[in-house]
């Protein structure tokens, strides 16, 4: 079969997976903490041209592998309200959920009533870490000053290697190998209060990005076409 139509294949199925990525990212562009994913492409099918050449490998096609996640720097909102932290420079808040731990780049925290007593929790009611993993507590009769001390008690996690995180849900990650997070005292790091760092996605530059993959669709799909127009005259030929 004419190679055409394997190369616009193949085109066709990893430009579907970069749409829908981009997609993703455009539908959490107001989603605090939100870091966008860029999907990675590879040659998906070599052919052997010449055994003497020291290049006797061509590619045709192209398959999507693996998505890899954007950490640069989302802007700031501010908000003014003394229970919001936003993370400048790199770092991680870590959340204590029902099945462990997370780390994230949303700090949009409340205020949250067990039998123990009160604690920082997310909008989803789980527990906010200290530096050494454990729950803050509020008190009550202090409660004031224990929040303007928030900066100083909440936990910012750090890893080498950011690409070995992966996403639990849109704005929290897990470690792929369970590692956890560990403080950094020398990270160029500050935390900022009243203020939530918003999706680092570009809405301009996702859709330009969305209208680039369709078109990518549109063509490929006219190239299988062709290739099975080309084909079907060849058999008549015969």
């Amino acid at each position: 079969m004419n190679i055409s139509f394997y190369n616009a294949s193949t085109a066709l199925a990893a430009y579907q997976r970069h749409v829908e990525s981009i997609s993703h990212n455009i539908a959490n562009v107001n989603t605090v903490g939100y870091k966008s994913q860029n999907l990675r492409f590879e040659d998906a099918l070599y052919t052997q041209l010449n055994a003497q050449s020291t290049q006797a490998l061509r590619g045709h096609g192209v398959v999507a592998t693996t998505l890899v996640h954007d950490f640069t720097q989302g802007p700031l909102q501010t908000t003014h309200q003394a229970l919001d932290f936003a993370i400048m420079g790199p770092g991680f808040f870590a959340k204590e959920t029902s099945e462990g731990i997370v780390y994230s780049r949303s700090g949009s925290f409340n205020l949250g009533q067990t039998d123990q007593g009160t604690y920082l929790v997310d909008a989803y009611g789980n527990f906010i870490l200290d530096t050494q993993f454990q729950r803050i507590s509020i008190s009550i009769d202090n409660q004031d000053q224990d929040i303007a001390q928030l900066k100083d008690r909440l936990g910012i996690f750090h890893f080498d290697h950011l690409q070995s995180l992966v996403k639990d849900n849109e704005s929290n990650y897990r470690s792929m190998n369970e590692q956890a997070g560990v403080v950094n005292p020398n990270a160029t790091t500050t935390l900022v209060q009243g203020a939530l760092e918003s999706s680092n996605l570009s809405l301009t530059d996702g859709m330009v990005a969305l209208m680039e993959g369709q078109k990518a669709i549109q063509l490929n799909a006219r190239v299988i076409q062709t290739a099975d127009q080309l084909e079907e005259i060849i058999n008549n030929l015969r």
